[in-house]
């Protein structure tokens, strides 16, 4: 008897554990939803043709503010989303320039070297996307020419010598592509599973402690 009273009372300290658990991963959900909803439109309007700039110093803000309350893989994921759904006006200019007949888009740019390469490669995906050929030139980066189908043409790197030069023939010409036609369907479903993924409370199984075995067998 002695020992089922321990059992109870061992019972007795746990459920209030698992509540606190519970209300931890519901506040830092909801601080994580409103870091996104706060970064993103700020990312959003601080970027594009005609933007807000001060709003973009300002965005990282909120997660900076709640990334202490939770883990780093949190954090990072919170910081990502919400990059991921300001920068949405990028893609959007790219389609406009489609719209507008462009067979070739020259990019200026300028990058601190070691996300170079990064950053060219997502220029790719935009001439992918709309269907053009991207010749992005970039200071301490890569200069980088490609078609409508991503393939790179011709790559320099221009942080390795004072002056860089690219010579290349490039295809001037704009296609139809499932991108233009569905627009973002598909990134924003992989987004929705990505936070039911992140968010989701995996089911625990719970085993019988040793000692509530004894005690039902007896």
């Amino acid at each position: 008897m002695s020992r089922s009273r321990s059992n109870g009372r061992r019972l007795e300290t746990v459920e209030p554990q698992e509540a606190g658990e519970k209300r931890s991963r519901r506040h830092t959900t909801v601080l994580a939803a409103v870091a996104i909803a706060t970064w993103a439109p700020m990312f959003f309007l601080g970027t594009g043709l005609r933007p807000v700039w001060w709003l973009t110093w300002f965005a990282p803000l909120p997660v900076l503010l709640v990334a202490r309350r939770m883990g780093a893989w949190q954090t990072f994921a919170v910081a990502a989303i919400a990059w991921s759904i300001g920068g949405l006006n990028f893609p959007a200019l790219s389609r406009q320039y489609r719209a507008a007949g462009v067979g070739l888009l020259l990019v200026p740019a300028w990058d601190f070297t070691l996300d170079g390469w990064l950053h060219g490669r997502m220029a790719i995906m935009r001439g992918v996307e709309s269907g053009f050929s991207i010749a992005r030139i970039a200071k301490q980066g890569q200069l980088t020419v490609s078609d409508d189908r991503g393939r790179v043409l011709a790559e320099e790197s221009s942080a390795a010598a004072p002056f860089s030069t690219l010579m290349v023939v490039a295809p001037v010409r704009h296609d139809d592509t499932l991108y233009l036609r569905f627009g973002d369907y598909f990134a924003w479903a992989n987004v929705a599973g990505f936070l039911f993924v992140l968010f989701s409370r995996t089911p625990k199984i719970k085993h019988p402690h040793p000692e509530e075995a004894s005690v039902d067998a007896a």
